[in-house]
């Protein structure tokens, strides 16, 4: 079971995924050391099982993986599974990041919102961001891919080969949202090489 660095996160990774992303969630996440950056992960599920997914996927990885509270601060070694009925944002701290999920509008037909949490992540992370889109149907964080990388962070998308559905990340891919297409497999290798790259500019 994963455990929890208390170190507060000064870049992060957000990851969106639909329709067979748990199985491709968890290949991305599931041999990332403790040192990672904090994830936030957007899933679309059924109502009610965005807990049971955080409960599945933390014995199987090193990181902790739980799903995201309002109020806490985004630290590493931990994944944050963005709940179900909510729309997961973040603050700025003077040191990190505070995670918001606030109830309430669909957007694009999806609470949570992948585009929506990409967005905020864009505002708040800027240049100090990774934004991933897993396989799945339709569009959703198809422009919140595309504000990552205008902001200036590293965006990548599933390539169509390892997805099981390509739709949402040949539209990230096709809009420019995503600098790169990329083998499942080879994800958290990326996710490795971004953390070791921020060390440096950051200095930790």
């Amino acid at each position: 079971m994963g455990g929890q660095v208390e170190k507060k996160s000064r870049y992060l990774v957000v990851i969106g995924a639909s329709a067979g992303g748990p199985k491709a969630v968890l290949t991305v996440l599931k041999d990332l050391p403790v040192t990672t950056c904090g994830i936030l992960v957007v899933q679309h599920l059924s109502h009610g099982f965005s807990g049971k997914f955080a409960d599945f996927l933390n014995p199987q990885c090193r990181m902790q993986v739980k799903e995201a509270r309002s109020g806490e601060a985004v630290c590493d070694g931990t994944v944050y599974i963005a709940p179900d009925g909510c729309q997961l944002t973040l603050g700025k701290l003077e040191d990190g990041f505070i995670i918001r999920c606030i109830p309430g509008e669909r957007s694009g037909g999806f609470c949570p919102s992948i585009s929506v949490t990409m967005h905020s992540v864009a505002e708040t992370v800027k240049e100090n961001a990774m934004g991933i889109i897993l396989t799945g149907m339709g569009g959703d964080g198809c422009d919140g891919l595309l504000a990552m990388r205008q902001a200036g962070a590293c965006t990548i998308a599933q390539d169509k080969k390892t997805s099981d559905i390509y739709s949402m990340p040949e539209s990230a891919y096709r809009n420019g949202g995503a600098e790169r297409q990329m083998e499942l497999g080879r994800i958290n290798g990326e996710i490795t090489r971004f953390c070791m790259n921020m060390n440096k500019k950051t200095g930790r």
